[in-house]
């Protein structure tokens, strides 16, 4: 679903992720985020420098954000395929900040599809 946000809704959650980051964390779990939100957070987190660890779990993502500065993401029942996992894994192989990963999930709804082949690129 492709879903286009106003202005206001944009600054709104701008001013929501600004003022739940703290102590370089940003918590944003089982917020009912998509692809679109994914993108914003992106422009955001590019302009924050100051947010290290991000927690974004029981979304639906779909897509995944560079890591830029983070040192921590926790993924885990995002939906993605394991192509997603795989561009994903590619696109983080040579950060020099990010240390730890959590691209866990049980069996149920998002599920993430890390697959050994995805696995192959760590």
């Amino acid at each position: 679903m492709n879903m286009k946000y106003s202005i206001e809704q944009l600054d709104r959650f701008t001013r929501y992720i600004k003022n739940n980051s703290y102590n370089g964390k940003l918590k944003l779990i089982n917020m009912g985020l998509g692809q679109e939100s994914a993108k914003t957070l992106d422009m955001i987190i590019r302009k924050n420098k100051k947010i290290k660890k991000m927690y974004l779990s029981h979304n639906n993502l779909g897509i995944i954000l560079p890591c830029h500065n983070v040192i921590h993401m926790s993924l885990g029942a995002n939906g993605l395929s394991p192509k997603q996992c795989e561009s994903f894994i590619k696109s983080i192989r040579y950060s020099d900040t990010l240390v730890s990963l959590d691209l866990s999930s049980k069996e149920r709804v998002n599920r993430n599809r890390v697959t050994l082949a995805t696995s192959l690129h760590l």
